[in-house]
C-alpha cells in the first residue's frame, strides 16, 4: 500500500487548506492535482464575514474549473 493511496491527490478531488485562523476569516484557496502532478489553483478569494457561503459558492466552481481542465488537457494529449 503506498502513502496517501485513496485520498487527497490519488483521487484526483480538490482539496483545501484546514489550517483556521483564530477568526476564521481572510483569503482562502482551492487547488488540487492533476494526474500529471501538476497543481492547479481553482479558486482564491477572501471569505471574510461570508465563511460558509464562500464554501458554498466555491467548492462547485473548483469542481467545474477542474471538470473542464481535465477535459481540455485530455483534449491537448489526444487531439483527434
Amino acid at each position: 500500500m503506498r502513502l496517501g493511496a485513496g485520498t487527497g491527490t490519488t483521487t484526483g478531488e480538490p482539496r483545501r487548506d484546514r489550517r483556521r485562523s483564530p477568526t476564521h476569516d481572510g483569503p482562502h484557496a482551492i487547488a488540487a492535482f492533476d494526474p500529471w502532478r501538476s497543481s492547479i489553483l481553482l479558486v482564491a478569494g477572501d471569505k471574510r464575514d461570508r465563511c460558509n457561503e464562500w464554501y458554498e459558492e466555491a467548492i462547485p466552481l473548483a469542481e467545474h474549473r477542474y471538470t473542464a481542465y481535465l477535459k481540455s488537457r485530455a483534449e491537448e494529449e489526444d487531439p483527434r
